[in-house]
């Protein structure tokens, strides 16, 4: 990467990921992002780089201490390239999940990096969603916009309901339908705003299953119970397993895909 020209979008997308993929624990890159978000004015980047300095010596790239002075000379140059950048950081987990959601395909991350406007700061809520829609609309097929629609889904359940990443998989697993735990978590995320009662939700959310997959309402409905009961773990402990087994077989394929980057509640 040169440092003279503006690290794009991309490139600090790329950065925090081989950054979080080389330190050998995960606290270690929560710990070196929160020293980010220090304000300069009490503590210079001079210090950062000192503090920051022992995380890197323990990545597997520790060329990647290069890639980031480049970057944070560039912050402490320009005021927006720093936003631009903190803003990038801050939404590493679900860009991860898009990635992976568009096949590791860096030509679609970068439309969605530019659709999703990190690097404008004033643009609205609104603006933002408009922009997503195109790119879906435009740069996706159906099969990636609906992987891309089921993270949106997740992260929000998971913000505004609460729910953990093993219990939206147990839930996607018992729906087997990513159309249909889209909507249902839609409707979850609706019901809630609108303080409805339980027996309203479980009502709602049967009338769809049984429209569209109505084999599936008996062991969803059991699950929905044994969640609102708080019993969740005693729920069907195989069912339990395999989903953990399903996943660990998904990150193995994730790990396995190949790197076209450039390092530069109920």
């Amino acid at each position: 990467m040169s440092s003279e020209t503006t690290p794009s979008l991309y490139d600090i997308y790329s950065f925090f990921h081989s950054l979080r993929t080389s330190l050998p624990d995960y606290n270690d890159f929560s710990d070196l992002v929160g020293t980010l978000f220090i304000p300069h004015d009490v503590m210079p980047v001079s210090e950062t780089l000192a503090n920051v300095l022992p995380y890197f010596r323990r990545c597997s790239n520790p060329s990647l201490f290069t890639t980031f002075q480049i970057m944070m000379r560039h912050a402490e140059q320009n005021a927006s390239f720093e936003s631009t950048f903190l803003r990038v950081c801050d939404a590493m987990d679900i860009l991860e999940k898009i990635e992976y959601a568009l096949g590791g395909n860096r030509r679609l991350l970068e439309g969605y990096l530019h659709a999703l406007q990190l690097d404008n700061a004033s643009a609205s809520h609104e603006q933002v969603m408009n922009s997503l829609q195109r790119f879906l609309t435009e740069k996706c097929d159906a099969n990636t916009q609906l992987r891309v629609r089921k993270v949106f889904a997740e992260e929000g359940a998971a913000d505004e309901l609460g729910l953990s990443g093993g219990i939206l998989a147990i839930a996607s697993a018992i729906i087997d339908d990513d159309a249909l735990y889209i909507q249902i978590l839609q409707t979850l995320q609706l019901n809630h705003r609108q303080n409805l009662s339980w027996e309203a939700v479980i009502s709602r959310i049967q009338k769809i299953v049984q429209e569209k997959k109505p084999a599936v309402w008996s062991e969803f409905y059991a699950f929905l119970d044994s969640l609102h009961t708080g019993n969740i773990y005693d729920y069907n402990s195989d069912k339990l397993a395999k989903v953990r087994l399903d996943n660990d077989e998904d990150n193995v394929d994730k790990e396995q895909q190949p790197q076209q980057r450039e390092i530069g509640a109920f």
